[in-house]
């Protein structure tokens, strides 16, 4: 890119549209996982990314006064109006 378009891409606003807008994500679940799992859980419940709203914490915990998950779990329930909670204790095995 030359100089004097670099120049003029950091000085002049965006056009309104320069950032196609999105659809609205409207996950239908909550899933608490583990921070450290590899797992797809899009994959296990065979269901779209959009439809799953994903907390991850060590060990899956629900603590009582942890900001992050009391805050999730309120988003869930308050602003995307999710249908149902369910906790999923899913354990994977894998063998070497």
């Amino acid at each position: 890119m030359s100089e004097t378009r670099l120049r003029r891409l950091a000085t002049e606003p965006l056009k309104a549209n320069y950032i196609p807008s999105l659809r609205q994500a409207t996950p239908q679940v909550l899933w608490i996982g583990c921070s450290d799992s590899d797992s797809k859980e899009c994959t296990m419940l065979n269901i779209l990314d959009d439809e799953l709203l994903v907390l991850r914490n060590i060990g899956n915990m629900i603590i009582d006064g942890d900001l992050s998950c009391d805050t999730t779990i309120r988003h869930a329930v308050v602003d995307l109006q999710v249908v149902a909670l369910n906790l999923l204790l899913v354990r994977l095995s894998y063998l070497v």
